[in-house]
């Protein structure tokens, strides 16, 4: 039996395997220490489901966590077949990994809500510029007819504002969808260089 510490350098070695006794390379203090060792590794990895201990090691091979046993005795031992690496260093690279494809989601969605937050904004302006015009074209039309032309008049420009209202909530909508995407983007990222 090889502690966790002999597993490793064992399943790391170049082919020279030296399989040592429990207390050799520990002192004391260590030794006296490994159950709350074992404790920590188990609340820090979870359980392998045939050997019962902590899932340490990555079969880079298979894609799949392993524990010491897998890789020294287990379906995993075979290092012609499976390349067997430490799980801390597996995580970082996956964290790094996921870290870049968030950066590059942000680098490439960021761009284009931006420009797309700045169409609603600029169509926004154009609809209040057109409906005002609007509106005096229709007020002056009706300065110059009878009683009965001047109520219709109203009742079109009412018509004008009920239609502005509409599109300008339609664009608001789009604005605070928009601005939610983008603000979901600066978080992820945030939350992505906090990881790392």
């Amino acid at each position: 039996s090889v502690c966790e510490k002999h597993i490793a350098q064992h399943v790391l070695s170049s082919g020279k395997h030296a399989i040592v006794t429990l207390n050799e390379g520990h002192d004391s203090e260590s030794t006296a220490n490994s159950s709350a060792i074992r404790t920590r590794s188990k609340a820090r990895f979870p359980a392998c489901s045939q050997h019962g201990h902590s899932l340490r090691f990555y079969c880079k091979s298979c894609d799949v966590a392993v524990c010491g046993d897998c890789a020294v005795i287990g379906s995993h031992r075979d290092q012609r077949e499976h390349e067997i690496v430490p799980m801390s260093e597996m995580t970082a690279k996956k964290k790094q990994s996921s870290a870049a494809e968030v950066q590059k989601l942000k680098n490439r969605t960021q761009p284009r809500v931006e420009r797309a937050i700045t169409a609603v904004n600029d169509t926004s302006t154009q609809l209040s510029a057109r409906c005002r015009t609007i509106r005096e074209e229709i007020q002056s039309a009706t300065d110059r007819v009878s009683h009965t032309v001047q109520a219709y008049g109203k009742q079109l420009i009412q018509q004008v504002e009920d239609e502005e209202a509409g599109r300008e909530k339609v664009l608001e909508d789009q604005r605070c969808e928009l601005q939610s995407h983008l603000d979901g983007a600066k978080n992820a990222a945030v939350f992505s260089e906090r990881v790392e």
